[in-house]
């Protein structure tokens, strides 16, 4: 799609116990705080209350009540145990 795009590798170490959320941006879009950052911080609290449990973190984030969300959202989540 653009001819002068540049890609960078990186390597970062895990600790031993971790979990690793991926969200779309959707996500955002349906939490209810009207700033940014108020809204990165409730998504924050949300993964640490949920930890790797999927189902507990949709209903944290009120996604299980909101079939007709204005942007599609995907969560991947990874985690390894110590």
């Amino acid at each position: 799609l653009f001819e002068d795009l540049r890609f960078e590798s990186a390597t970062l170490e895990l600790p031993r116990a971790f979990v690793l959320a991926l969200f779309s941006d959707g996500v955002l879009e349906v939490l209810p705080e009207a700033r940014l950052a108020d809204r990165e911080q409730h998504l924050l609290h949300a993964v640490a209350r949920a930890r790797t449990d999927l189902d507990g973190l949709c209903t944290s984030l009120g996604l299980s009540s909101k079939p007709d969300a204005p942007d599609d959202i995907a969560c991947l989540l990874v985690s390894r145990a110590g």
